[in-house]
């Protein structure tokens, strides 16, 4: 085990600057003073606040796992055997429930807790929060926020159609209430980075490149602190969504799925749209587990999708990729 944990530092240093991140290094200086009561530890996921999945989340995974080896005395699985057991678990996601597959993803991989990190870009600076699951009894054992900035984030502006429309019972308040840390939660911690790290900050090239959007990630930020149950639901329609993206047979029954989309495609490409129908029949025949969460993604996050203008324009964008570079072979 020891020299498992060597190779996943060094693998580690290979990717990112030498001198790392300051928030990884804070959150593990942080945890190595917590009394929790486990051994081994899971890094499961690292999530930007709208869900997304990319590169700057790669970027932290490897140095929240490489900073938690070095600086704590917890057994850190491997984070090779984590994607390996995600991408076998990705199919069986059907019962659309995050919080079960994160506990079902640390019995398998015999993590005693699942350390999991969202990362909000705003206009103020970064801020970070980190929460630990342990596996057994799905208790949060830890969860602190940690920002690079000293002022409150102007986080007043929430987005009214959400805010008003939606209701935690039509998802099943039981998957997105994240239960209570156990004992005192944790305050906010402001870090002061020096101006060398500031400089070399993970995230800054995420900063630099989607300026645009920090606004609307501190509207985000609003929603996960006035809203939870809603904020929970949304990220998961999100991320559920860019999930059926990636697999090429569910897109396309995502495509016919929705009578709305369907016909807008009909209008617009009507050629295309009945040679892709085609490929829908067959893929709908020989994958029925497959069209199970398509219909279940619709029917569970339609109220989402009705009043969230954005997430309608993705899947519209969705659909008119699979009728432009599918269609056609």
């Amino acid at each position: 085990m020891k020299n498992k944990i060597t190779v996943i530092l060094i693998l580690s240093l290979l990717h990112l600057p030498l001198w790392g991140d300051f928030f990884t290094r804070a959150i593990a200086e942080d945890l190595k003073n917590e009394e929790l009561g486990i051994q081994s530890i899971a890094v499961s996921s690292v999530t930007m606040i709208s869900g997304e999945e990319n590169e700057i989340c790669r970027l932290y995974t490897e140095r929240l796992t490489a900073d938690l080896v070095q600086h704590t005395a917890y057994m850190i699985v491997d984070r090779r055997n984590v994607e390996r057991v995600l991408s076998e678990m990705e199919l069986s996601l059907s019962d659309m429930s995050s919080k079960d597959n994160d506990l079902e993803l640390g019995r398998i991989l015999n993590a005693e807790g699942l350390i999991c990190l969202t990362i909000a870009e705003l206009e103020e600076g970064t801020e970070i929060i980190a929460s630990l699951t342990e596996v057994q009894t799905a208790k949060i054992l830890y969860s602190r926020s940690f920002r690079d900035f000293s002022c409150d984030p102007s986080t007043h502006s929430v987005d009214r159609d959400i805010e008003k429309n939606l209701r935690g019972i039509e998802f099943g308040e039981k998957d997105f209430i994240e239960p209570k840390p156990e004992g005192t939660q944790k305050s906010t911690a402001i870090l002061h980075p020096s101006d060398e790290e500031l400089r070399h900050k993970i995230s800054l090239a995420y900063r630099k490149e989607h300026a645009l959007e920090l606004s609307n990630n501190n509207k985000l930020l609003a929603l996960r602190e006035r809203h939870p149950i809603l904020f929970r639901a949304w990220v998961a329609a999100y991320r559920r969504l860019a999930y059926i993206s990636r697999d090429k047979e569910m897109l396309i029954l995502f495509v016919f799925s929705s009578q709305k989309i369907t016909d807008y495609l009909k209008k617009k490409y009507p050629l295309r749209t009945r040679q892709l129908y085609n490929r829908y029949l067959e893929i709908k025949k020989r994958s029925p587990r497959k069209e199970k969460a398509v219909v279940l993604y619709l029917t569970r996050f339609r109220s989402i999708i009705r009043v969230d203008k954005n997430l309608h324009r993705y899947m519209i964008r969705m659909a008119e990729y699979s009728i432009q570079r599918m269609a056609i072979r």
